[in-house]
């Protein structure tokens, strides 16, 4: 006898809990280990003008606070089968967090923090403010300072500087931060910092920094390039700099309009294979485009989810990772004109926690 056909949509269910159970393995197992895996290791050379005691540089402290940020969300996405477990790594990420805020510098956490050049930024700050506020109030006090000095110098137009530094900050270390930032990073506002930062705000205390936000969000919705993405300074590709505006501006409810123009440019980025990326299909930019897509309430056809999730099925590992996939990019010779090189970030952590949590909430549908 025939078996009955089995529906598309009961087909990719299946296929997606598959998915998620080993995914949640690999990134459970990577959690046990502290991350370490997606610690960003880079070299700054002292042939290049810089400083630092030894060239290799490590940074954690951003991507740990930002995967614990993806468990959070996974402790509601996929509460039956681990919800709690998301919870407790989540808050324990927060507690390291927040012994990491440096004590020599007021803005709080820098990137690279043993790198003289490379100031307190204010990414750094909006990942632990945005972390703090879900799963650890009482964490919020060292944002304060950090917060203060960052919204004080926002600008007439509603942008704020990438870089934070307090003037009772060390002498020699303010004429470093200084130097690196006029040698290497630049004084510009990146939107998809101020994206972040102002989107955290709203998360801690939208009352008491409603007015910062206002006009912060008026700024980014004026930087929308004539494609309907948003440009990245710190990021890959169109995608994932445009979601954090896009993130910013529906909870406002503000920019309708802006919203919409982004998300018909998200649509048609989609490759002919179902995935996203700037080259090719990669599984990070395919899982943050599909993201948008389902929490906008735009995913316009069935297929196009399908699609985008046959690609990140027949990328996903035998340990259940997905490959690692460029996000995070550094051009420290943007600046000055005497191009070094674009350097990039990429984790096999990192990416699978993106892609998980896409999957997670299109199973959710």
């Amino acid at each position: 006898m025939r078996r009955p056909a089995v529906s598309p949509a009961r087909a990719l269910r299946h296929d997606l809990e598959n998915a998620i159970s080993r995914g949640r393995d690999y990134l459970l197992a990577q959690a046990d280990r502290e991350f370490d895996e997606a610690a960003h290791e880079m070299r700054f050379p002292r042939r290049a003008g810089f400083r630092a005691r030894q060239d290799l540089q490590r940074g954690d402290v951003f991507v740990r606070a930002t995967l614990a940020s993806i468990c959070l969300d996974l402790a509601e996405l996929d509460a039956e089968a681990c919800g709690r477990s998301w919870h407790e790594i989540a808050s324990r990420e927060a507690d390291y967090v927040a012994e990491s805020k440096l004590t020599d510098r007021a803005g709080g956490w820098s990137y690279f923090p043993n790198l003289p050049e490379l100031p307190p930024d204010t990414d750094s700050l909006a990942v632990a403010l945005r972390l703090f506020s879900r799963v650890a109030p009482h964490h919020l006090p060292l944002c304060d300072e950090p917060v203060r000095l960052a919204l004080a110098e926002q600008r007439p137009d509603g942008s704020l500087p990438t870089w934070i530094i307090g003037e009772t900050d060390p002498q020699a270390g303010r004429r470093s931060m200084r130097r690196g930032i006029t040698r290497y990073w630049g004084s510009g506002a990146d939107v998809d910092v101020c994206a972040r930062l102002f989107t955290a705000l709203h998360s801690a205390d939208h009352a008491r920094f409603s007015e910062a936000i206002r006009r912060g969000a008026e700024w980014i919705a004026s930087q929308q390039m004539p494609s309907g993405l948003w440009p990245a300074t710190w990021y890959w590709g169109d995608v994932y700099g445009s979601g954090l505006c896009l993130d910013l501006l529906r909870r406002l409810n503000s920019s309708s309009a802006a919203v919409s123009r982004c998300l018909a440019a998200v649509r048609e980025l989609q490759r002919s294979d179902g995935g996203w990326g700037v080259w090719e299909s990669v599984p990070l930019d395919t899982a943050v485009a599909i993201a948008l897509l389902v929490d906008s309430g735009v995913a316009d056809t069935p297929e196009r989810i399908r699609g985008g999730c046959r690609l990140l099925f027949e990328h996903q590992a035998s340990d259940g990772s997905w490959p690692a996939t460029p996000w995070i990019k550094m051009d420290p010779g943007r600046v000055s004109g005497r191009k070094l090189a674009t350097l990039a970030y990429q984790s096999r952590t990192v990416t699978t926690a993106f892609v998980m949590r896409s999957m997670a909430t299109i199973r959710r549908l």
